[in-house]
């Protein structure tokens, strides 16, 4: 990982962690992954109570983002909203998108327990039967994000 990236991680979990409705922080996309370049941006997935997803969901505020503490050309730092029931979904049967997207994914604070192990589970494939009726697995998912289109 670049300095500047984690610079800019720091400053936005900062940021994030002063939100009440924040319970956790994932880092995840390119530099989670280990093929990040200078010039990549930085992926969060920012877990909130099933509620508040649920209303983000309605109300279409299911992203983040600023480039405020981003010194590099064009940085910026992008967030999904996720839930914990939505984390549970992925590791108990999720899409391959959705599953890709915890793969790696590191851990930058949590108020819900053991994460890390929910993203471990998370990389393993599930059987197609358990596959087959989660709303995990049948919802559209961009890849990588595994948070739906919606924005």
């Amino acid at each position: 990982m670049h300095e500047h990236h984690e610079r800019a991680i720091a400053h936005a979990s900062a940021l994030l962690r002063r939100d009440p409705e924040v319970r956790a922080l994932l880092l995840g996309g390119s530099i989670a992954h280990g093929y990040e370049s200078p010039a990549s941006d930085v992926d969060l997935l920012i877990v909130v109570s099933d509620e508040d997803h649920a209303a983000r969901l309605c109300d279409g505020r299911v992203q983040w983002s600023t480039a405020e503490g981003c010194e590099w050309p064009g940085g910026y730092v992008e967030g999904k909203y996720v839930s914990p029931g939505f984390l549970a979904e992925v590791a108990h049967g999720g899409s391959e998108p959705a599953r890709f997207a915890f793969q790696d994914a590191r851990v930058l604070f949590s108020d819900l327990g053991d994460l890390t192990a929910t993203c471990a589970r998370s990389r393993s494939i599930p059987s197609p039967r358990r596959r087959s009726g989660s709303a995990a697995s049948t919802r559209s998912s961009r890849p990588g994000t595994g948070t739906g289109t919606r924005r």
